[in-house]
């Protein structure tokens, strides 16, 4: 039995050995076609795929557009809550800057009142003399329209200081003749 085992482990490494140079000689070829046969079995497959996609091509449309529109949405409540979270400080950042805006407004029209002030002086000096003529021109055409009522007034008025007068100084000859 050991000559037969001893026999077949020689046949069997003659037949391996052979194989091998066999396998090394068919090597380049096997790569070649494995090479031809994975890429036969890429194309398929992308042609498969690409099949796939053109017959869901609408469906596929339909799902990018509502995930977007998912995400839109979803940015956009995330904006508005962060909106919401930031108004207090919103609210305070416009107060302030409206509030300096305001100052600066208020105090560049000071300045242009500061540089304008001897104009407007002149101004009010004019208007205030104007004001003080009409008022006196005013009062003046009155008493000319009443000028003769007044002369009548005024002599009345003499008259009756004069008769005071004159009786007093009866009154005191009346007395100084008593005596």
């Amino acid at each position: 039995i050991k000559i037969q085992a001893a026999w077949k482990a020689v046949v069997q490494r003659r037949r391996f050995r052979e194989r091998m140079s066999f396998l090394k000689d068919c090597e380049k070829d096997a790569v070649v076609l494995q090479k031809n046969f994975r890429a036969y079995r890429e194309r398929k497959r992308f042609l498969d795929r690409k099949q796939l996609w053109k017959d869901h091509e609408a469906t596929i449309i339909r799902i990018q557009a509502k995930w977007r529109a998912f995400t839109a949405r979803r940015r956009f409540l995330k904006r508005i809550a962060f909106c919401k979270d930031q108004e207090y400080h919103v609210l305070k950042i416009q107060a302030h800057w409206r509030g300096l805006t305001q100052r600066r407004k208020y105090e560049a029209r000071l300045q242009y009142l500061k540089e304008q002030e001897p104009y407007i002086c002149k101004l009010q000096a004019f208007y205030r003399g104007k004001k003080q003529r009409d008022a006196y021109t005013g009062r003046l055409k009155f008493f000319e329209s009443q000028e003769d009522r007044i002369i009548r007034i005024q002599s009345r008025w003499r008259g009756n200081i004069q008769r005071r007068k004159f009786l007093r100084q009866l009154a005191f000859y009346k007395v100084n003749e008593a005596t």
